[in-house]
């Protein structure tokens, strides 16, 4: 039987679309669910 075991989740986030504190909560809660498998991607868009 094959058993995933090293599956991590990208997040992309950009702040100018949502609040930072609420990003960083929103962040914080999955990683406990996902036990520590949460990547963030802050994306910075300057012209």
């Amino acid at each position: 039987m094959s058993v995933t075991e090293r599956l991590r989740f990208l997040v992309a986030f950009r702040p100018a679309i949502m609040s930072p504190f609420l990003a960083v909560r929103m962040a914080a809660t999955f990683d406990q669910i996902s036990n520590g498998r949460i990547i963030l991607n802050v994306v910075t868009y300057t012209k």
